[in-house]
């Protein structure tokens, strides 16, 4: 099966991320009903986030229920790059958008970066995917490197909802 379950996982100060019109663009890009899944968490950050975003950031997981093909994800990336891009002020974004996908191997996150440090496959010459979860035994479980708002339990049961539905 080629087919994925994509979601965006949205980065910001702010709690009410309807105010960034983010819920919105998403919306009317993906073209679906697209539904905010689990509360609004404030997240420890890591360092290069407060710096450029500042302190008591907070995380949303957008969820795109229809299932598309994994290709999408290099639509969905470019997207989401256009988007922080535009709404960021003196080169420090507002928020940051994380698209990912998860499919019959496990939860993938997109990315313009390639990392010497992480493990990241190519998909074109500027998007790269890295693998966050891993699946043993029909679940998901976090690799030993993956970033910390796809692993905390509440995030890992709503993943692993979406895994068991494809």
């Amino acid at each position: 099966m080629n087919k994925a379950h994509f979601f965006i996982c949205c980065i910001a100060q702010e709690k009410n991320f309807t105010s960034l019109q983010l819920f919105s663009a998403i919306q009317s890009f993906v073209g679906d009903a697209i539904c905010a899944a689990g509360p609004v968490e404030n997240w420890h950050a890591p360092i290069e986030y407060i710096d450029e975003m500042g302190e008591n950031l907070n995380t949303v997981i957008f969820d795109i229920p229809m299932l598309r093909d994994k290709q999408w994800i290099v639509a969905l990336k470019r997207f989401c790059s256009k988007k922080k891009k535009k709404n960021s002020i003196n080169k420090k974004r507002l928020y940051n958008m994380n698209p990912g996908f998860i499919s019959q191997n496990g939860l993938f996150l997109a990315t313009h970066k390639d990392s010497e440090t992480r493990s990241r496959t190519p998909i074109t010459e500027t998007v790269f995917i890295e693998q966050e979860l891993e699946v043993h035994d029909g679940q998901l479980y976090p690799l030993p490197n993956a970033f910390s708002e796809y692993v905390a339990d509440e995030r890992l049961g709503l993943f692993n909802k979406w895994y068991k539905a494809l």
